[in-house]
């Protein structure tokens, strides 16, 4: 019923297991198992990465892989999530099992949606695998060679950048002797780009490249929106590009370095002012929390015009009230963990369904050994890329001869004084990348600004007074409020034609 992530369960094997024995098959699948007495079970794989959503109206239950295909069943109106839209509008992806739809919600990590004559009930597994804090380093390392050994293939797509992860997945492959493709995307001149290709060279590895083309993406932006249920800001449009441009034909397997960064200290890897926002937890916490809302893609000056209800939402202490509930974290790198596992969840997860519309992705770093093994690892191997670096040196260490930016220096160089006294952004930014694309020129052709308006005019719920004009000019607004606002009134412009086609086959309109 789902674009399958990595397994493809037929229903004559899940019918015979149980729940939990489902939830510890590799991979990133949704599932439906029928059982006994006209059950039925829905439930994602143990991450909760794949997506499913469901509704309950009139009764019943209407289970879809997106939430218009949801909307379609039970053939019901649009009605905005406004705390929803603060997430988006705030994170650039949402939080929770909200989606856009007030009534639509999303399965979370574990849990199971059981239906059966007298209604539903959604509980949830825990603890699928646990792990202990001894030689935890090396028990992730051993998961991931595993993972590679029983997944990888010679001629496997690997999605390849200049980072970390993907070098890290490279490692492995090379350990076991299995020689993938490194596909890589972006501008000719991108650091993506000119490091892949110079080690493909070296090691004379095959090498597919694939330019961006933002033309592309917006021709394709109704696939795009319908497959993410709107939540895939147009600055992550590149996915769906890069995968659909690809010279190799579909059905292969592609390696994404999707949550390595888990064993590293995204949003905060600095050195000894980690150790010190540790230490002042709670104050870090709320400074943490106070910046990202500032941050918020929605200018300023806009929020007067909007609806109350959206307005409340973008407030400061109605999204902290929140916050500190969702992500009950009393330590500042717990939180800055639980923080990026819903950002796998959500953004990524878009990610990886706009990949498997061509390729089946593998995913290491979502395997449940590697994660158990990675969560319990000391915070040491998670500052200054600890972990990557010695899986490197275990793995294959001439690919640590290899620069990871644009300075040129490559990794077997661990972070020196400058990092740790917090004197250097080198590993808490990419400033030193060139990008693989330019979406503030993008954002500026003819192509998208004449798309982009049409599209907008149909927010005008969004507006106390119903009119959204101050958006529909794309040179008023920032390229920031243009990714939020332009991702809303892309995927309304499908749902309005859901409804259409509802309406014309004798169904309620929406």
């Amino acid at each position: 019923m789902n674009i399958p992530i990595n397994s493809l369960l037929e229903r004559k094997i899940v019918s015979s297991l149980s729940t939990e024995e489902l939830l510890r098959i590799p991979g990133e699948f949704t599932c439906e198992v029928r059982r006994a007495d006209d059950v039925v079970e829905y439930f994602c794989s143990a991450n909760g990465v794949a997506q499913l959503f469901y509704g309950s109206f009139d009764s019943h239950v209407c289970v879809g892989s997106t939430v218009d295909e949801v909307l379609k069943t039970s053939g019901q109106n649009w009605s905005w999530d406004y705390e929803a839209l603060g997430q988006m509008a705030t994170f650039g992806h949402l939080i929770g099992n909200r989606t856009l739809h007030r009534f639509v919600k999303r399965l979370g990590a574990g849990e199971v949606l059981r239906k059966d004559a007298r209604g539903f009930t959604i509980s949830k597994i825990t603890n699928i695998v646990e792990s202990t804090p001894d030689d935890s380093h090396n028990e992730a390392l051993k998961a991931l060679i595993a993972y590679v050994k029983a997944e990888g293939r010679d001629g496997d797509l690997l999605s390849f950048s200049a980072g970390f992860d993907s070098r890290v997945i490279l490692a492995a492959f090379l350990n076991l002797g299995i020689r993938p493709t490194l596909v890589v995307m972006g501008d000719a001149s991108s650091t993506d780009v000119l490091i892949a290709t110079r080690i493909a060279e070296e090691l004379s590895l095959p090498r597919v490249w694939v330019p961006l083309d933002f033309r592309r993406m917006i021709q394709k932006r109704s696939e795009i929106v319908s497959m993410t249920s709107g939540t895939k800001t147009v600055e992550h449009w590149h996915t769906f590009d890069y995968v659909q441009a690809c010279e190799v034909p579909a059905g292969a397997s592609i390696w994404i370095g999707t949550n390595g960064e888990i064993a590293r200290t995204l949003f905060f890897d600095r050195g000894l002012q980690f150790y010190l926002a540790e230490v002042l937890s709670p104050v870090a916490i709320r400074k943490f929390w106070r910046e990202k809302i500032r941050r918020c893609r929605v200018p300023e000056q806009l929020k007067p015009h909007l609806c109350p209800e959206l307005r409340y939402w973008l407030g400061v202490e109605p999204q902290l009230s929140y916050l500190t509930q969702f992500f009950p974290a009393r330590q500042f790198g717990e939180l800055i963990d639980l923080l990026y596992t819903e950002r796998v969840r959500q953004l990524h997860s878009n990610g990886l369904r706009l990949v498997s519309s061509k390729y089946t992705p593998k995913t290491p770093f979502l395997d449940l050994n590697w994660m158990a093994a990675i969560r319990a690892m000391g915070r040491p191997w998670k500052l200054g890329n600890r972990w990557h670096r010695w899986a490197l040196s275990k793995l294959y260490p001439s690919l640590l001869d290899f620069p990871s930016d644009e300075t040129g220096v490559n990794m077997r160089q661990a972070p020196g004084y400058r990092y740790w006294l917090g004197l250097s952004d080198r590993l808490a930014s990419h400033s030193h990348n060139i990008p693989y694309m330019n979406y503030e020129t993008a954002f500026k052709t003819e192509l998208f600004q004449s798309t982009y308006s049409n599209a907008v005019k149909g927010l005008g719920s969004l507006f106390a007074d119903g009119d959204p004009s101050l958006i529909v000019k794309p040179e008023q607004v920032t390229d920031k409020a243009l990714t939020f606002f332009g991702a809303l009134g892309f995927f309304m412009e499908e749902v309005n034609k859901s409804s259409l086609s509802l309406t014309n086959n004798g169904k309620s309109g929406r």
